[in-house]
C-alpha cells in the first residue's frame, strides 16, 4: 500500500485536486494543505521528497535529514547544497 500525503499550500492545488479526482486516486494520495507541525507525517513516512522548482535555504531538507529519512529531491542549487555527500537522491528538475 502506498499512501501520498503532500503538505503544503500552492498555485497548483486546484490542479492535483482535479487530477486525483480524475486518475481516482484519493483513496492514495492525500492533500494535507498547510500545517503548522509536519513531524507527524514526517517521522511516520518511509521517504521525504522535496519538488520544488526554487528554494533558498531548505530547511525542510535538513529536518527529514535529522529524522533520519530517506530523502528525494529536485537537482536545484539549494538542494545540493544540502544534500552533498549521498545524503539524498537527486533527480531532475524538469518542470
Amino acid at each position: 500500500n502506498i499512501r501520498l500525503y503532500i503538505i503544503g499550500d500552492g498555485v497548483l492545488k486546484n490542479e492535483l485536486n482535479n487530477k486525483i479526482k480524475q486518475l481516482e486516486l484519493e483513496d492514495s494520495i492525500y492533500m494535507i494543505g498547510q500545517i503548522s507541525n509536519p513531524f507527524y507525517y514526517m517521522k511516520n513516512s518511509d521517504c521525504f521528497v522535496l519538488s520544488s522548482n526554487h528554494e533558498g535555504q531548505p530547511m525542510v531538507l535538513l529536518e527529514a535529514l535529522t529524522l533520519g529519512q530517506k530523502i528525494v529531491a529536485t537537482d536545484i542549487i539549494a538542494n545540493r547544497g544540502v544534500l552533498e555527500h549521498n545524503l539524498g537522491e537527486l533527480v531532475e528538475n524538469n518542470i
